[in-house]
């Protein structure tokens, strides 16, 4: 059951590991058994921090929001710092003109 309301959530979006452990918490699942079906989930490449971080800095980026203030919606959801940092350096462009772009 636990494992059928992850893939639905996933098949929806993206989700960082502690966000769908919350969510499948949320939907009564016991918090060992969620912890365990997101691991799976995990190791079988169904869900993703790394994804979801990349996927969460292209959508903020294009709603004009900086890498602090996405650096932060990433440490609030969970993602560590250090898959944070990889999905906000692997953003090729530059930051100061994207900023510029959006401003006009």
């Amino acid at each position: 059951m636990a494992r059928e309301i992850a893939l639905r959530a996933l098949a929806r979006r993206e989700y960082a590991r502690a966000e769908l452990t919350t969510h499948l918490t949320a939907r009564g699942v016991a918090a060992h058994d969620a912890r365990t079906v997101v691991e799976a989930l995990s190791e079988d490449g169904l869900q993703s921090d790394a994804r979801y971080a990349a996927m969460l800095v292209q959508a903020r980026r294009r709603r004009g929001y900086g890498p602090v203030r996405i650096a932060a919606e990433l440490g609030h959801a969970g993602v560590a710092r250090e898959v944070a940092t990889a999905a906000l350096a692997g953003d090729e462009d530059d930051w100061t003109l994207s900023a510029r772009d959006w401003l006009r």
